[in-house]
Formats: structure tokens, C-alpha cells, sequence
């Protein structure tokens, strides 16, 4: 930390997913966080600023980024050369990776632009809309012959469906209480404001609930097959009152 820098006035360390420190790291960081040489600046880049220790969060200021609405990463994309034609292209491939990307540019960039990572995203896209419109709807039924024959297997797999049915609730759900709402998921109005029409913002809001409290399950490893199934009967629950 205290070897000057070459080129400019500043030396900027950046530490990502710094809630990963453990204990001792963060104390050996804290003295240097807390008098740094004029010349350093530190950002410490977390999901989850809690985890930091105490100590830590006194003696850094805190900003707090916002995502990218799904009109802003859209307009990102076509602002190169490359993002137009892959857009003219395949308008699937460049809207997948906008909705997918859960308002992060530099992942957004990445979905478009790998062939691999594309089709991935344009399945797991599709397959959670579809999954979004059967939980919104009555259709027990139709919504465990989709869980059971359309969804992926492994408890990965469901676990990015269901981060982005997560985005798409949290759409449906804002749009309800502000039609000005900008969407993370959603690229158009139309769809989320139809359901947004017919469902209550209470049960949008414990919709969305059971989404999140099953992708915690599904990352303590509880078996991908009953939380599903659960998620199915609640979902169902919610809207019909039985």
C-alpha cells in the first residue's frame, strides 16, 4: 500500500465480494483502511455490506449501487457496433441477455456476446416467463406438468430460473403500484401490466416472498424436487385462498 504510484496521483485498490474476508483479513486491512497513505484510495465491492465487520463499515463511507433498468442495459447494448448487429441479428439472443442480466452491464455484454452463454440464457429466460405466467394464474395443474417436464433438473439450473421469476414478480409487482415503474426483466409494459390487472399487490408481494425463501432452500441444498413442489402448492394457495 505505500509504494507511490507511477503514472497518476492515486493508487486504487479494488477488493470484490469483500464480505468473503474472513475475520483476521478484515482486522489486517483495518489499520491500513484507517490511515492510508494520501496517494491510496480503497473500494471494497460487497453484496452484502452487513457481513463486513463493524469496525470496517465505521471507517468507510458507504454508497449504494443501483441496477441498470432493463430500457438503460438495452440501450447500452446498441451503443456499439456490435450490440446493433446482434440485435438485427437476433432480436431473442439481445433481449434474453438484457432481461437475464438482471440490470448488470458487464454480464449483459457477456450473454450477448458468447454463443454458449446465449442459448443459456435465452432457455432460462424463456422458461421463466412461462413459469411466471402459470404461478400468476390458477393452473395447478399446468404448473407442475411445466415444473415437472420443461424445467432443468439440477438445482443450479433452477436456482438462476427462479432468480430471474424473482426479477419478473418484483416487475409485475412495482408496475402495480406505480405504473411509472421502471422494469429490471421485463423490456415492455404490456405482459407485466396484464398481470399486474389481475392479481392483488398482497399476493404479488407473498408470491414473491415464496420465490426468494425457495432459492435460500435450494442453496442449503434442500432437495430440488419437494421445494419446487412446495413453491407449486403456495403459489396456488396464494391466489385461490384454499
Amino acid at each position: 500500500f505505500y509504494v507511490t504510484p507511477n503514472d497518476s496521483d492515486m493508487r486504487i485498490y479494488i477488493i470484490e465480494s469483500a464480505e468473503k474476508m474472513t475475520v483476521q483479513a478484515q482486522n489486517a486491512l483495518l489499520l491500513s483502511l484507517e490511515e492510508p497513505p494520501s496517494f491510496v484510495m480503497f473500494l471494497l465491492l460487497t453484496a452484502d455490506s452487513a457481513k463486513l465487520l463493524e469496525t470496517i463499515r465505521s471507517r468507510a463511507q458507504t454508497i449504494r449501487m443501483e441496477v441498470f433498468d432493463s430500457q438503460k442495459t438495452a440501450s447500452y447494448l446498441e451503443s456499439t457496433e456490435r450490440g446493433k448487429k446482434e440485435k438485427q441479428k437476433n432480436p431473442e439472443k439481445f433481449y434474453a441477455a438484457v432481461s437475464a442480466s438482471g440490470g448488470a452491464l458487464g454480464y449483459a455484454e457477456e450473454l450477448l456476446f458468447s454463443d454458449e452463454r446465449s442459448s443459456e440464457a435465452i432457455s432460462v429466460r424463456n422458461t421463466a416467463v412461462e413459469f411466471v405466467n402459470l404461478i400468476c394464474s390458477e393452473n395447478s395443474a399446468g404448473m407442475f406438468e411445466f415444473v415437472n417436464s420443461e424445467f432443468p433438473k439440477n438445482s443450479e439450473s433452477i436456482r438462476e430460473v427462479l432468480i430471474l421469476s424473482e426479477y419478473a414478480v418484483r416487475d409485475i409487482l412495482t408496475l402495480k403500484k406505480c405504473r411509472k415503474s421502471k422494469l429490471i426483466f421485463y423490456v415492455d409494459k404490456e405482459t407485466p401490466e396484464n398481470i399486474a390487472n389481475k392479481i392483488s399487490a398482497l399476493k404479488l408481494t407473498q408470491l414473491y416472498s415464496c420465490i426468494m425463501e425457495t432459492i435460500l432452500k435450494l442453496e442449503g441444498n434442500i432437495s430440488s424436487k419437494s421445494c419446487m413442489t412446495e413453491l407449486v402448492l403456495q403459489s396456488y394457495k396464494i391466489l385461490t385462498g384454499r
